[in-house]
């Protein structure tokens, strides 16, 4: 049994016990992902040996055991979205944030990881306003924003925060830590959007809940953004950095430094949609 995905990219399905579940909940990771009938295609990137728990690379030769289901489709997931992201073209580049959207500006969230970028899409979804990507979006160089659709991935233990019941989630492991949180089901996602502000988030334990917003001069989230532009194979980094530097400088730039991912929600929509409103013609 084959899975299609964006690129396109394919996964071979094989075992003794039926492959078909399988198939189906890696397809209902992905929007793009589906299942496909009839013959194989000539061109396999992934197999998937569901009886040993094994993702085979045929490009390389490389095997991956895991050590249970949730683990391999955690691993599957991964190994997927980078295919998928090695297929984005030229004018666009992936970049490690979050994308959040109010009326007609996008929020572009950077942070390393455990900066709270996840946890700030989920409770900006679960809020009601749509999202272009928790933990990877993409940039082109005119400032738009465009989605990279996947599931939010979070901490099991922060679900309750949310009223959300762990089992509900998708690809449900009681063994894994982390969970996978449908954003169709809430905020939804957005399609193509400006980019209107750049965030710096921080997660701090003892930092108010709501965060404390700061105003950012646009050079000094140059770093950031350097650091989280994702490097695809075959493309030279110094070609969108000739036009991800000017763009960059032309938007406004805070940081938020919070404890809440939820309190923080109202704050930063509201310091977007003031920023976005005196933006310049030529910006927006």
């Amino acid at each position: 049994m084959i899975v299609e995905f964006a690129g396109p990219v394919r996964v071979a399905f094989g075992g003794a016990s039926d492959p078909g579940p399988w198939a189906r909940s890696i397809a209902a990771l992905y929007p793009s992902g589906r299942v496909l009938e009839g013959n194989s295609p000539p061109e396999i990137d992934l197999v998937v040996e569901t009886d040993r728990l094994v993702i085979h690379e045929p490009s390389t030769g490389v095997r991956h055991r895991c050590a249970s289901r949730g683990r391999l489709m955690a691993r599957l997931e991964f190994l997927v979205n980078a295919r998928i992201l090695a297929g984005v073209v030229d004018d666009r580049a992936p970049i490690h944030a979050a994308g959040l959207v109010s009326g007609d500006a996008a929020l572009l969230v950077l942070g390393g990881s455990g900066a709270g970028k996840s946890t700030l899409a989920l409770a900006w979804s679960r809020a009601g306003h749509p999202i272009l990507g928790d933990d990877v979006v993409l940039l082109d160089s005119e400032g738009w924003v465009h989605p990279h659709p996947r599931p939010i991935k979070v901490e099991r233990v922060q679900l309750a925060d949310f009223g959300i019941d762990p089992e509900e989630t998708l690809e449900h492991d009681p063994e894994m830590s982390e969970v996978w949180v449908d954003p169709a089901a809430a905020g939804g996602w957005s399609g193509p959007t400006r980019l209107g502000v750049i965030v710096i988030a921080r997660y701090r334990p003892d930092a108010p809940p709501a965060g404390a917003v700061e105003a950012m001069d646009p050079p000094g989230t140059l770093p950031s953004l350097m650091a989280s532009l994702i490097e695809v194979e075959g493309r030279e980094t110094s070609e969108i950095l000739d036009w991800m530097i000017p763009l960059s400088l032309t938007r406004d730039c805070i940081t938020i430094t919070f404890s809440s991912a939820r309190a923080a929600v109202d704050p930063l929509r509201t310091r977007l949609l003031a920023l976005w409103a005196s933006a310049s013609p030529t910006d927006r």
